[in-house]
Protein backbone atom coordinates (compact mmCIF):
# COMPACT_ATOMS: atom_id res chain seq x y z
CA UNK A 1 0.00 0.00 0.00
CA UNK A 2 1.29 3.49 -0.90
CA UNK A 3 2.10 5.79 2.03
CA UNK A 4 1.26 9.43 2.66
CA UNK A 5 4.05 11.66 3.99
CA UNK A 6 3.55 15.20 5.31
CA UNK A 7 6.86 17.07 5.31
CA UNK A 8 7.54 20.46 6.87
CA UNK A 9 9.53 23.19 5.09
CA UNK A 10 13.11 23.54 6.34
CA UNK A 11 12.93 27.33 6.75
CA UNK A 12 9.21 27.78 7.45
CA UNK A 13 7.77 28.49 10.89
CA UNK A 14 4.05 28.37 10.09
CA UNK A 15 1.79 25.50 11.15
CA UNK A 16 -0.10 23.41 8.58
CA UNK A 17 -3.60 22.60 9.81
CA UNK A 18 -5.70 19.90 8.12
CA UNK A 19 -9.34 20.34 9.08
CA UNK A 20 -11.99 17.71 8.49
CA UNK A 21 -15.20 18.88 6.77
CA UNK A 22 -18.37 19.43 8.79
CA UNK A 23 -20.16 16.44 7.29
CA UNK A 24 -21.19 12.91 8.17
CA UNK A 25 -20.28 11.73 4.66
CA UNK A 26 -16.83 10.37 3.87
CA UNK A 27 -14.73 12.59 1.58
CA UNK A 28 -11.85 11.50 -0.63
CA UNK A 29 -8.94 13.54 -2.01
CA UNK A 30 -7.12 11.75 -4.80
CA UNK A 31 -3.54 12.91 -5.25
CA UNK A 32 -2.01 13.10 -8.75
CA UNK A 33 0.16 10.21 -9.89
CA UNK A 34 3.13 12.55 -10.33
CA UNK A 35 4.83 15.42 -8.54
CA UNK A 36 2.36 18.28 -8.39
CA UNK A 37 0.96 21.08 -6.19
CA UNK A 38 -2.52 21.44 -4.72
CA UNK A 39 -4.00 24.90 -5.29
CA UNK A 40 -6.64 27.01 -3.59
CA UNK A 41 -9.90 28.46 -4.85
CA UNK A 42 -8.43 31.86 -5.76
CA UNK A 43 -5.77 30.28 -7.94
CA UNK A 44 -8.31 27.92 -9.48
CA UNK A 45 -10.54 30.88 -10.34
CA UNK A 46 -7.65 32.67 -12.00
CA UNK A 47 -6.69 29.59 -13.99
CA UNK A 48 -10.29 29.00 -15.03
CA UNK A 49 -10.53 32.57 -16.28
CA UNK A 50 -7.37 32.16 -18.32
CA UNK A 51 -8.49 28.80 -19.72
CA UNK A 52 -11.82 30.32 -20.74
CA UNK A 53 -9.96 33.14 -22.43
CA UNK A 54 -7.85 30.73 -24.45
CA UNK A 55 -10.86 28.62 -25.40
CA UNK A 56 -13.22 31.36 -26.53
CA UNK A 57 -14.23 35.00 -26.33
CA UNK A 58 -14.08 36.36 -22.79
CA UNK A 59 -14.73 40.13 -23.15
CA UNK A 60 -18.38 41.17 -23.06
CA UNK A 61 -17.47 44.74 -24.01
CA UNK A 62 -17.80 45.47 -27.73
CA UNK A 63 -15.28 47.98 -29.08
CA UNK A 64 -13.41 48.07 -25.78
CA UNK A 65 -10.26 48.89 -27.73
CA UNK A 66 -12.03 51.83 -29.46
CA UNK A 67 -11.09 50.62 -32.94
CA UNK A 68 -14.49 51.31 -34.54
CA UNK A 69 -15.86 54.85 -35.10
CA UNK A 70 -18.51 54.49 -37.84
CA UNK A 71 -20.36 57.69 -36.95
CA UNK A 72 -17.26 59.92 -36.94
CA UNK A 73 -14.26 60.59 -34.71
CA UNK A 74 -15.41 63.65 -32.75
CA UNK A 75 -18.86 64.33 -31.27
CA UNK A 76 -20.36 67.49 -29.79
CA UNK A 77 -22.69 66.31 -27.03
CA UNK A 78 -25.46 68.78 -26.15
CA UNK A 79 -26.66 69.13 -22.56
CA UNK A 80 -29.40 66.70 -21.57
CA UNK A 81 -28.97 64.69 -24.80
CA UNK A 82 -28.04 61.01 -24.95
CA UNK A 83 -25.46 60.74 -27.75
CA UNK A 84 -23.87 57.63 -29.27
CA UNK A 85 -20.23 58.22 -30.12
CA UNK A 86 -17.59 55.54 -30.71
CA UNK A 87 -19.47 52.38 -31.64
CA UNK A 88 -21.46 50.96 -28.69
CA UNK A 89 -20.51 53.83 -26.35
CA UNK A 90 -23.02 56.48 -25.28
CA UNK A 91 -22.50 59.79 -23.45
CA UNK A 92 -24.83 61.96 -21.37
CA UNK A 93 -24.50 65.17 -19.34
CA UNK A 94 -27.61 66.91 -18.01
CA UNK A 95 -26.08 70.41 -17.67
CA UNK A 96 -22.87 70.75 -19.74
CA UNK A 97 -21.88 70.47 -23.35
CA UNK A 98 -19.06 68.04 -23.89
CA UNK A 99 -16.89 66.51 -26.60
CA UNK A 100 -16.14 62.83 -27.15
CA UNK A 101 -13.16 62.27 -29.44
CA UNK A 102 -10.79 59.65 -30.77
CA UNK A 103 -7.20 60.02 -29.58
CA UNK A 104 -3.94 58.14 -30.09
CA UNK A 105 -3.48 55.34 -27.57
CA UNK A 106 -0.82 55.26 -24.87
CA UNK A 107 -0.57 51.49 -24.43
CA UNK A 108 0.92 48.76 -26.60
CA UNK A 109 -1.67 46.78 -28.52
CA UNK A 110 -4.03 49.74 -29.02
CA UNK A 111 -4.20 52.30 -31.79
CA UNK A 112 -6.88 54.55 -30.30
CA UNK A 113 -8.26 55.79 -27.00
CA UNK A 114 -11.51 57.61 -26.20
CA UNK A 115 -11.48 61.05 -24.57
CA UNK A 116 -14.48 62.38 -22.61
CA UNK A 117 -14.16 66.14 -22.18
CA UNK A 118 -16.27 68.82 -20.48
CA UNK A 119 -16.08 71.77 -22.85
CA UNK A 120 -13.99 74.75 -21.78
CA UNK A 121 -16.01 77.37 -19.89
CA UNK A 122 -18.82 75.01 -18.86
CA UNK A 123 -19.95 75.47 -15.25
CA UNK A 124 -22.48 72.67 -14.68
CA UNK A 125 -21.63 70.27 -11.86
CA UNK A 126 -24.08 67.45 -12.57
CA UNK A 127 -22.52 64.09 -13.37
CA UNK A 128 -20.98 63.36 -16.75
CA UNK A 129 -21.74 59.79 -17.79
CA UNK A 130 -20.18 57.47 -20.35
CA UNK A 131 -21.41 53.91 -20.63
CA UNK A 132 -21.99 50.72 -22.54
CA UNK A 133 -25.16 48.67 -21.95
CA UNK A 134 -25.75 45.05 -22.97
CA UNK A 135 -28.39 42.83 -24.50
CA UNK A 136 -30.26 40.37 -22.29
CA UNK A 137 -29.07 37.41 -24.39
CA UNK A 138 -25.45 38.32 -23.64
CA UNK A 139 -26.08 39.14 -19.97
CA UNK A 140 -27.52 35.65 -19.43
CA UNK A 141 -24.09 34.07 -19.89
CA UNK A 142 -22.83 35.89 -16.78
CA UNK A 143 -25.65 35.04 -14.37
CA UNK A 144 -24.43 33.15 -11.34
CA UNK A 145 -20.87 34.42 -11.81
CA UNK A 146 -18.65 37.13 -10.43
CA UNK A 147 -17.29 39.42 -13.11
CA UNK A 148 -14.21 41.61 -13.24
CA UNK A 149 -13.90 44.88 -15.15
CA UNK A 150 -10.54 46.37 -16.17
CA UNK A 151 -9.44 49.44 -18.14
CA UNK A 152 -6.74 52.09 -18.53
CA UNK A 153 -7.41 55.69 -17.46
CA UNK A 154 -5.64 59.02 -17.47
CA UNK A 155 -6.65 62.67 -16.97
CA UNK A 156 -6.08 66.05 -18.58
CA UNK A 157 -4.25 68.96 -16.94
CA UNK A 158 -7.54 70.67 -15.94
CA UNK A 159 -9.45 67.57 -14.81
CA UNK A 160 -11.92 69.05 -12.34
CA UNK A 161 -13.41 66.24 -10.25
CA UNK A 162 -12.90 66.43 -6.48
CA UNK A 163 -9.70 64.57 -5.48
CA UNK A 164 -9.27 63.71 -9.19
CA UNK A 165 -11.80 60.90 -8.74
CA UNK A 166 -13.61 58.97 -11.45
CA UNK A 167 -16.28 56.43 -10.47
CA UNK A 168 -16.81 53.19 -12.38
CA UNK A 169 -19.89 51.06 -11.67
CA UNK A 170 -21.46 47.89 -13.00
CA UNK A 171 -25.23 48.26 -12.61
CA UNK A 172 -27.91 45.62 -13.23
CA UNK A 173 -31.69 45.64 -13.45
CA UNK A 174 -34.66 43.40 -14.22
CA UNK A 175 -36.71 45.05 -17.00
CA UNK A 176 -36.34 45.22 -20.79
CA UNK A 177 -32.79 45.79 -22.04
CA UNK A 178 -31.91 49.48 -22.16
CA UNK A 179 -29.24 52.03 -21.32
CA UNK A 180 -28.96 53.26 -17.74
CA UNK A 181 -28.30 56.89 -18.73
CA UNK A 182 -30.66 59.50 -17.21
CA UNK A 183 -33.46 56.91 -16.77
CA UNK A 184 -32.00 54.21 -14.54
CA UNK A 185 -32.89 50.51 -14.37
CA UNK A 186 -35.85 48.74 -12.82
CA UNK A 187 -34.75 47.13 -9.56
CA UNK A 188 -31.30 48.64 -10.03
CA UNK A 189 -28.41 47.02 -8.13
CA UNK A 190 -24.82 48.24 -8.11
CA UNK A 191 -22.92 44.96 -8.38
CA UNK A 192 -19.47 46.49 -8.28
CA UNK A 193 -17.88 49.91 -8.07
CA UNK A 194 -14.49 51.61 -7.99
CA UNK A 195 -13.78 55.21 -7.03
CA UNK A 196 -10.33 55.98 -8.39
CA UNK A 197 -8.10 59.04 -8.25
CA UNK A 198 -6.63 59.14 -11.75
CA UNK A 199 -3.34 60.67 -12.87
CA UNK A 200 -1.82 62.16 -16.01
CA UNK A 201 -0.29 58.75 -16.83
CA UNK A 202 -2.31 55.93 -18.36
CA UNK A 203 -2.71 53.32 -15.60
CA UNK A 204 -4.62 50.02 -15.54
CA UNK A 205 -7.32 49.65 -12.87
CA UNK A 206 -9.89 46.95 -12.14
CA UNK A 207 -12.73 45.96 -9.84
CA UNK A 208 -14.70 42.77 -9.21
CA UNK A 209 -18.39 42.42 -8.36
CA UNK A 210 -19.14 41.89 -4.69
CA UNK A 211 -21.56 39.07 -5.49
CA UNK A 212 -22.52 36.94 -8.47
CA UNK A 213 -24.83 38.36 -11.12
CA UNK A 214 -28.37 37.44 -10.07
CA UNK A 215 -30.38 34.88 -12.03
CA UNK A 216 -33.16 37.37 -12.87
CA UNK A 217 -30.93 40.12 -14.29
CA UNK A 218 -31.96 41.32 -17.75
CA UNK A 219 -30.31 44.76 -17.79
CA UNK A 220 -26.64 45.58 -17.28
CA UNK A 221 -24.41 48.57 -17.99
CA UNK A 222 -20.82 49.57 -17.30
CA UNK A 223 -20.65 53.26 -16.37
CA UNK A 224 -17.85 55.82 -16.09
CA UNK A 225 -19.14 58.74 -14.00
CA UNK A 226 -17.41 62.03 -13.29
CA UNK A 227 -18.72 64.74 -10.96
CA UNK A 228 -17.08 68.01 -12.12
CA UNK A 229 -16.43 71.09 -10.04
CA UNK A 230 -15.99 74.77 -10.91
CA UNK A 231 -15.51 76.07 -14.45
CA UNK A 232 -14.00 73.76 -17.07
CA UNK A 233 -10.54 74.60 -18.39
CA UNK A 234 -9.12 73.64 -21.76
CA UNK A 235 -8.10 70.14 -20.63
CA UNK A 236 -10.95 68.99 -18.38
CA UNK A 237 -11.08 65.41 -19.59
CA UNK A 238 -10.47 61.75 -18.85
CA UNK A 239 -9.29 59.17 -21.38
CA UNK A 240 -10.07 55.45 -21.59
CA UNK A 241 -8.36 52.46 -23.22
CA UNK A 242 -8.71 48.67 -23.29
CA UNK A 243 -12.01 48.19 -21.46
CA UNK A 244 -12.76 44.57 -20.57
CA UNK A 245 -15.56 42.78 -18.70
CA UNK A 246 -15.00 39.07 -18.05
CA UNK A 247 -16.20 36.24 -15.82
CA UNK A 248 -14.11 35.51 -12.72
CA UNK A 249 -12.40 37.49 -10.00
CA UNK A 250 -9.10 38.24 -11.76
CA UNK A 251 -8.38 40.89 -14.39
CA UNK A 252 -6.57 39.07 -17.20
CA UNK A 253 -4.73 40.48 -20.22
CA UNK A 254 -6.88 42.43 -22.64
CA UNK A 255 -8.46 40.35 -25.38
CA UNK A 256 -7.65 41.69 -28.84
CA UNK A 257 -10.00 41.01 -31.72
CA UNK A 258 -9.33 41.68 -35.38
CA UNK A 259 -10.70 44.90 -36.87
CA UNK A 260 -13.04 42.89 -39.10
CA UNK A 261 -14.45 40.89 -36.20
CA UNK A 262 -14.94 43.98 -34.03
CA UNK A 263 -16.68 45.80 -36.90
CA UNK A 264 -19.02 42.85 -37.42
CA UNK A 265 -20.00 42.92 -33.73
CA UNK A 266 -20.64 46.67 -33.90
CA UNK A 267 -22.79 46.39 -37.02
CA UNK A 268 -25.53 44.62 -35.08
CA UNK A 269 -26.14 48.05 -33.48
CA UNK A 270 -25.00 50.57 -36.11
CA UNK A 271 -24.34 50.19 -39.84
CA UNK A 272 -22.82 52.74 -42.15
CA UNK A 273 -25.08 53.05 -45.21
CA UNK A 274 -23.11 55.74 -47.05
CA UNK A 275 -20.20 58.01 -46.25
CA UNK A 276 -19.22 60.54 -48.88
CA UNK A 277 -19.43 60.02 -52.63
CA UNK A 278 -20.41 56.40 -53.16
CA UNK A 279 -23.34 54.20 -54.17
CA UNK A 280 -26.16 53.60 -51.69
CA UNK A 281 -28.44 51.16 -53.50
CA UNK A 282 -30.91 50.52 -56.29
CA UNK A 283 -34.02 52.68 -56.36
CA UNK A 284 -37.47 52.36 -57.87
CA UNK A 285 -39.80 55.27 -58.63
CA UNK A 286 -43.03 54.55 -56.74
CA UNK A 287 -44.42 57.67 -58.37
CA UNK A 288 -43.05 60.68 -60.23
CA UNK A 289 -42.21 62.36 -56.93
CA UNK A 290 -41.17 59.42 -54.75
CA UNK A 291 -38.26 56.95 -55.00
CA UNK A 292 -37.73 53.93 -52.76
CA UNK A 293 -34.05 52.94 -52.39
CA UNK A 294 -33.36 49.37 -51.21
CA UNK A 295 -30.24 48.71 -49.10
CA UNK A 296 -29.23 45.19 -48.01
CA UNK A 297 -27.58 45.27 -44.58
CA UNK A 298 -24.40 43.34 -43.81
CA UNK A 299 -25.99 41.46 -40.88
CA UNK A 300 -29.23 41.26 -38.94
CA UNK A 301 -29.50 44.24 -36.61
CA UNK A 302 -30.65 44.07 -32.98
CA UNK A 303 -34.05 45.51 -33.85
CA UNK A 304 -35.69 47.31 -36.77
CA UNK A 305 -33.34 50.27 -37.22
CA UNK A 306 -33.94 53.98 -37.35
CA UNK A 307 -32.26 56.25 -39.91
CA UNK A 308 -29.76 58.99 -39.12
CA UNK A 309 -28.59 61.22 -42.00
CA UNK A 310 -26.80 64.47 -42.66
CA UNK A 311 -28.62 67.00 -44.81
CA UNK A 312 -27.23 69.70 -47.09
CA UNK A 313 -27.53 71.14 -50.57
CA UNK A 314 -27.23 68.32 -53.13
CA UNK A 315 -25.72 65.85 -50.62
CA UNK A 316 -27.34 62.93 -52.48
CA UNK A 317 -28.43 62.10 -56.00
CA UNK A 318 -30.75 59.76 -57.88
CA UNK A 319 -29.67 58.81 -61.41
CA UNK A 320 -32.07 57.37 -63.97
CA UNK A 321 -32.88 57.58 -67.67
CA UNK A 322 -29.67 59.46 -68.47
CA UNK A 323 -30.48 62.22 -65.97
CA UNK A 324 -30.02 62.98 -62.28
CA UNK A 325 -32.05 64.46 -59.44
CA UNK A 326 -29.86 66.11 -56.81
CA UNK A 327 -31.51 66.04 -53.38
CA UNK A 328 -30.61 67.35 -49.93
CA UNK A 329 -31.67 64.23 -48.03
CA UNK A 330 -34.01 61.25 -48.11
CA UNK A 331 -36.92 63.27 -46.82
CA UNK A 332 -39.31 60.32 -46.61
CA UNK A 333 -37.10 58.52 -44.09
CA UNK A 334 -37.58 54.78 -43.77
CA UNK A 335 -40.40 52.92 -45.51
CA UNK A 336 -42.65 50.74 -43.33
CA UNK A 337 -41.22 47.64 -45.07
CA UNK A 338 -37.81 48.24 -43.51
CA UNK A 339 -36.70 45.35 -41.30
CA UNK A 340 -33.63 44.09 -39.42
CA UNK A 341 -31.88 42.87 -42.60
CA UNK A 342 -32.98 45.42 -45.20
CA UNK A 343 -33.65 49.16 -45.43
CA UNK A 344 -36.06 50.91 -47.75
CA UNK A 345 -35.09 54.62 -47.81
CA UNK A 346 -37.58 57.06 -49.33
CA UNK A 347 -36.78 60.26 -51.27
CA UNK A 348 -39.76 62.58 -51.76
CA UNK A 349 -38.40 66.11 -52.09
CA UNK A 350 -36.65 67.29 -55.28
CA UNK A 351 -37.52 64.07 -57.12
CA UNK A 352 -38.87 63.97 -60.68
CA UNK A 353 -38.84 60.41 -62.01
CA UNK A 354 -40.85 58.11 -64.27
CA UNK A 355 -43.07 55.87 -62.14
CA UNK A 356 -41.90 52.25 -62.23
CA UNK A 357 -38.40 53.02 -63.53
CA UNK A 358 -35.24 51.88 -61.76
CA UNK A 359 -32.55 54.27 -60.54
CA UNK A 360 -29.23 54.43 -58.76
CA UNK A 361 -29.15 56.23 -55.41
CA UNK A 362 -25.83 57.60 -54.18
CA UNK A 363 -23.99 59.98 -51.91
CA UNK A 364 -22.99 63.05 -53.91
CA UNK A 365 -21.04 65.11 -51.38
CA UNK A 366 -18.10 64.36 -49.08
CA UNK A 367 -20.34 65.23 -46.11
CA UNK A 368 -23.05 62.76 -47.03
CA UNK A 369 -23.52 60.33 -44.13
CA UNK A 370 -26.32 57.86 -43.43
CA UNK A 371 -26.35 55.28 -40.64
CA UNK A 372 -28.87 52.65 -39.61
CA UNK A 373 -29.20 52.65 -35.81
CA UNK A 374 -30.40 49.80 -33.59
CA UNK A 375 -28.75 50.71 -30.29
CA UNK A 376 -30.26 50.12 -26.85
Amino acid sequence: MAKVKIQGHASGTGILTVTAPNTSTDRTITLPDSTDTLIGAATTDALTTRINAAGGRKNLIINGNFDIWQRGTSFAVSANTKTYTADRWVAYDSTNTSTISRQSADNDGSQYACRVQRDSGQTGTATEEFEQAFETEDIAKYRGKNVTVSFYLKKGANYSATSDNLVMTLVTGTAAEATHLNTGFTGAVTNGTLTQAITSSSVKYSFTTTAVIASNVTQMALRFVKTPTGTAGADDWFQIEQVQLEAGSVATDFEYRSYGEELALCERYCQLVVQGIEAIGIGMAYSTGSVNCIVDLTCEMRTTPTLTQTSGTNYYSIEANGGRDDINDFSGGLHSRTWKRRLVIVAQTGVSQVAGHASQCEGYNANALITAEAEL
